[in-house]
């Protein structure tokens, strides 16, 4: 039983990393129709990927780490690529790297 939780928990962790694009992309794949259904429904109904505040609220609030949380945040446009980087220790100020590394778009 412990092993199925380790695997769900690697399982959503990993899926928290997909872009929107590779999840929808899923219809085209040899993937059972349910495995689809449930990775669309945890991806775009569970996990928070349009709103970094509330990713942030998500995480700090509903999640209550024991003392320290670590989120990177990557968003790719045409022209601009930027990387924030939080990192929150409980009852300390909040750290935030934001940095361009140069990965504009191909135009």
């Amino acid at each position: 039983m412990l092993c199925l939780q380790i695997l769900d928990k690697a399982k959503r962790t990993l899926l928290h990393c997909a872009t929107p694009e590779s999840v929808v992309r899923l219809t085209n794949s040899s993937l059972p129709a349910a495995s689809r259904d449930e990775i669309e429904h945890i991806y775009f109904k569970e996990q928070c990927h349009e709103n970094i505040f509330e990713l942030a609220h998500r995480e700090l609030v509903e999640n209550k780490p024991a003392d320290s949380l670590y989120l990177q945040v990557c968003q790719s446009l045409s022209l601009f690529f930027l990387t924030a980087i939080f990192q929150v220790n409980l009852g300390q100020p909040v750290f935030i790297e934001a940095k361009d590394d140069g990965g504009g778009g191909d135009n």
